[in-house]
């Protein structure tokens, strides 16, 4: 699914303020900015809430979510199981994001 070396910071441009406008304002700023970032680079849009994902859908900007990427650290070694396990556990105390189940992270 993913490579190495192919997450990388963008920032928005001039270009993606008329698609920003667009946007519904049910969805944040920052949402908003990402959309149009990914829009325009054809890049991936992380999110775990699926009203995003749906907008995301809508304009046709492809998504993943933070099982994605969790499951995506360990396949492709970056991070094994035990160390995807203690991020699992730090993201639900620290962010008090409870994972509804963590099976499918490593099929």
């Amino acid at each position: 699914m993913w490579a190495q070396g192919q997450i990388q910071i963008h920032h928005p441009i001039t270009v993606d303020d008329s698609f920003m406008v667009s946007l519904p304002d049910t969805l944040g700023s920052g949402e908003r900015e990402s959309m149009a970032i990914c829009k325009r680079l054809e890049a991936l849009f992380a999110s775990n809430e699926r009203r995003v994902a749906h907008h995301c859908k809508a304009y046709e900007i492809r998504t993943t979510n933070l099982s994605e990427i969790l499951r995506a650290l360990w396949q492709l070694d970056i991070l094994n199981v035990s160390d995807v396990r203690k991020v699992i556990t730090e993201i639900e105390i620290e962010d008090s994001l409870k994972f509804r189940t963590t099976e499918n992270i490593f099929l």
